[in-house]
């Protein structure tokens, strides 16, 4: 079985709403913590939680009114090691923005192409 990583860290990274053009958040550094470890030990992992993670940053700088309003869609990038990552969360999963605390529940990432 193929070792999975309980948590990434990083420094770096960008909330957008493409509807813009302009970034509406920065990161100063992010950590993401997978979701279902112990269904990592013997599950099925196509169905399971461990495929997700919670991402927890903190924003160097965030533009409260645009991140909070739904009608603009956000999109969530991450660099690690120089390469960029879009973050993605499963519906109806929860959000928080307490100061420059972010938190996302339940989220997949994928390296990003723009």
């Amino acid at each position: 079985m193929p070792y999975l990583l309980k948590e990434i860290r990083g420094a770096g990274g960008t909330i957008d709403v493409p509807r813009l053009g302009v970034p509406i958040a920065e990161m100063a550094n992010w950590v993401l913590v997978r979701r279902g470890e112990e269904e990592v030990l013997g599950g099925d992992r196509t169905t399971s939680e461990a495929n997700f993670f919670d991402l927890r940053a903190v924003l160097a700088r965030v533009t409260e009114g645009i991140f909070r309003d739904p009608d603009y869609v956000k999109r969530v990038i991450l660099v690690l090691k120089g390469q960029k990552y879009l973050v993605t969360q499963a519906p109806g999963q929860r959000t928080a923005l307490t100061g420059h605390s972010l938190v996302m529940e339940k989220v997949e990432i994928a390296k990003w192409q723009p």
